[in-house]
């Protein structure tokens, strides 16, 4: 941790050296704690602090975090109320929304509870001037007259998560409950007024508003307007199926409502019980379905088509991963002694109430011109497809097609002959199958990359076959050693994201990344004849759980109990920061030394060099080579030839994962150099290599889709002060070819 005489330092000077030396933010909030334990500072005087740093006039990343872990710490420096009105009240929009993005996870996820009963009154009296002021658009932030409606949209929407993720943290939902009346009368008001005018903007947001405040804050039901938007004819708009002939779960909607899937969370399963031990089999099972078609038609009808094409986005498809493969695995697990009449005449109810023209509109999938020259195919029918699940789970008979949709509907049966029956069954040990399968086969790559690449298309039970023999196979080759077949594993899977998505469908995050933590914590898998592979397998494993955590914006807390020793929580939580010279230590100042000299001078990397170095060191060193390399350029000490001539060894396969490191501390650097011609021009060599080794090709993709969007969002800012003339931008630098390289992986990090 750093040193700092605190006699002779303000909160808001600690705040800035702690930026300039890119301190991680769990030091921060320990020098700050023992700052005030020996000067005392209201917690609205901290978060003026932390909120008006004269140190950049970017949003700096690393602040952010700053200011969210001192929020959420143990006992919170500075409370969410005061957070929340400082924001409000001096912050920019840009900041207000990045600090509620960040925050809003942690407080959906439990790591944020009330210190003390004031606080959920304070916050309710807070939200209630803010959503007030919102709705009758009088808050107004700096820069506000520039950004226009979409900027607004954006404060409104932000905020509305930031309220979804209160209505999920039980602790505030029983401390709301229990708060005086005439104040949540007060809040009531402020809440139906926002509600009104974010359905202008956001209706499906708006909806969720809506049943949240009835559901989990037991507040009257927000008179949400009932006009459909006008992007869809109102024939389309039709519910899945009328009111009060089947009971609704508004629970399971919030099950797809996040960053990620939730479906393979312990939550749904304490949920099921539930329904399943209050209600009959025949209603819950009903309940549950009408329930998840309702979602999905919910999910559908933000979907817009382009011309006479139509593009599932990942929700949708992941609404029909749920209903087609994940109920009746759920059904199967929960009710296993349930008759198939019973199941039949559950069913019978919420599929044939299925409006028409809803029913037309679930059914559509990703259309191309090829599609549209195959028109005499079998259409899509998710009923169909839910029942033919039923039939392979067992839980239904071949022929129960006819007696749940009626003869009309299919003139013949599901299609599944007593042959695949038989083929079916014998899944219940496709996992051996799978496993043996890819352990035996000639071609390790090739076998991989097809069962991945089945998976999406796969049905119920060889879907979950095939994910339950990924996680088992972490397992087994860990526990043997063959770090080589592991990391063809991860990096096919993190190079297929509706993969990644179907994951979470089935298990839990931790439950798929924990034996991959465990083995990058302890990582001891040495090869004295060839250390360029060690180093390679642990980056593309590390590659993989790098991929999970900021795809789905999971939180350092959802990984496990992780000490201050695990690499991956040092490496999570301060990726990008580079350290000076007197946090390192002996051995790494020797290690880091080493590494410069090896890659910018004429030595090369040698074995030595790498047998001293482990591979969780060197990661945890990229940043710092990095800022090194600049320091060095920038004072003449290296020519920029030489530097980009070091830079070609990233291109290897067994550095190039690190680049992540690199790209990240980019991001934070960018930030806070004023100078930035040499860091652009790393960036473009990085981004734009002169060649790359064949093996390197789909690494080098991973490294750019998980690393690549903070940087794009810099660059484009960049660009913009370039062009109003507040910045001269470097010649050398084609930052134009730059973003159309980073721009298809910087959604990588957007919601699905």
């Amino acid at each position: 941790m750093t040193a700092v005489d605190f006699k002779e330092i303000t909160v808001s000077q600690l705040i800035n050296l702690c930026l300039r030396r890119r301190t991680p933010a769990d030091d921060f909030v320990e020098l700050l704690r023992e700052l005030v334990s020996q000067f005392p500072a209201s917690d609205r005087s901290i978060c003026h602090d932390l909120l008006h740093t004269p140190f950049t006039t970017f949003t700096d990343p690393l602040l952010i975090n700053y200011i969210t872990r001192t929020a959420v710490s143990t006992p919170p420096l500075i409370s969410l109320p005061s957070l929340i009105f400082t924001l409000e009240a001096s912050a920019s929009s840009e900041t207000y929304i990045n600090v509620l993005e960040a925050i809003t996870p942690l407080i959906s996820s439990k790591k944020w509870t009330p210190s003390r009963n004031g606080v959920v009154s304070e916050l309710i009296g807070v939200l209630e001037r803010l959503l007030t002021r919102l709705a009758a658009k009088t808050a107004v932030f700096p820069g506000d007259e520039n950004r226009g409606s979409t900027g607004q949209e954006a404060i409104k929407d932000t905020t509305t998560l930031f309220i979804l993720a209160m209505c999920e943290n039980e602790d505030f939902v029983k401390l709301f409950i229990a708060t005086n009346q005439d104040q949540k009368l007060l809040f009531q008001k402020s809440l139906d007024l926002f509600v009104k005018h974010l359905h202008v903007t956001n209706q499906p947001l708006a909806g969720k508003l809506s049943i949240a405040a009835t559901t989990k804050l037991s507040l009257a039901s927000s008179a949400v307007p009932s006009d459909p938007p006008q992007s869809l004819p109102r024939e389309e708009l039709a519910n899945t199926h009328p009111r009060n002939e089947c009971e609704r779960l508004p629970w399971l909607e919030a099950f797809l409502s996040g960053p990620r899937p939730k479906f393979g969370s312990p939550a749904l399963n304490a949920h099921l019980k539930i329904l399943f031990a209050s209600d009959s089999g025949d209603e819950a099972i009903s309940s549950l379905i009408s329930s998840a078609f309702d979602a999905l038609s919910r999910c559908v009808m933000t979907q817009s088509s382009n011309g006479n094409s139509y593009k599932e986005s990942s929700r949708v498809k992941l609404w029909k991963v749920f209903i087609i493969n994940r109920l009746p695995l759920l059904f199967q697990e929960h009710l296993p002694e349930l008759p198939p009449a019973t199941f039949e005449y559950a069913l019978r109810k919420p599929l044939l109430l299925i409006d028409e023209s809803a029913l037309q509109i679930l059914n559509r999938q990703t259309e191309n011109e090829i599609d549209m020259m195959f028109s005499n195919a079998t259409p899509f029918d998710i009923r169909r497809e839910l029942l033919k699940s039923m039939v392979k789970c067992g839980l239904i008979e071949n022929k129960a097609a006819d007696r749940v949709l009626g003869a009309a509907t299919f003139t013949s049966d599901l299609g599944i002959s007593s042959d695949m029956m038989d083929d079916e069954v014998k899944l219940s040990s496709g996992v051996e199958s799978i496993m043996e399968m890819i352990n035996t086969a000639y071609d390790l790559e090739g076998a991989v990359r097809t069962v991945i690449g089945q998976v999406e298309e796969a049905d119920c039970l060889t879907q979950k076959a095939a994910i339950d023999s990924i996680i088992k196979l972490f397992t087994a080759w860990i526990e043997q050693r063959e770090t080589y077949k592991l990391r063809i594993l991860c990096q096919e899977i993190a190079l297929n994201t509706p993969v990644m998505n179907i994951m979470l469908v089935y298990r839990d995050p931790y439950e798929i990344l924990a034996p991959l933590i465990t083995c990058l914590d302890s990582w001891s898998y040495e090869d004295e004849s060839n250390f360029q592979d060690n180093y390679t397998d642990f980056g593309l494993i590390l590659l993989l759980v790098c991929a999970f955590y900021y795809h789905f914006k999971l939180d350092i807390f959802e990984l496990g109990d992780l000490g201050e020793t695990s690499f991956i929580r040092k490496y999570l939580t301060s990726s990008g920061t580079a350290y000076p010279a007197e946090m390192l230590g002996e051995e790494n100042l020797d290690l880091l030394g080493g590494w410069i000299t090896a890659l910018f001078d004429t030595n090369g990397i040698s074995d030595e060099l790498m047998k001293s170095c482990s591979p969780v060191n060197y990661s945890l060193l990229v940043p710092t080579i990095f800022h090194q390399a600049v320091t060095a350029c920038n004072r003449s000490f290296l020519d920029i030839d030489t530097l980009k001539g070091g830079l070609e060894y990233f291109f290897q396969p067994f550095l190039l994962a690190s680049v992540v490191g690199a790209l990240h501390w980019l991001s934070h650097h960018l930030w806070t150099l004023r100078d930035i011609s040499v860091p652009l021009q790393i960036l473009q060599t990085l981004v734009l290599p002169p060649s790359l080794p064949e093996e390197a090709v789909p690494i080098h993709k991973l490294v750019l889709r998980i690393g690549s969007a903070p940087v794009y969002y810099i660059i484009q800012e960049i660009m913009s002060r370039g062009n109003s003339g507040d910045m001269v931008l470097p010649e050398t630098v084609d930052l134009v070819s730059i973003m159309n390289i980073l721009a298809p992986h910087a959604a990588f990090r957007e919601e699905l």
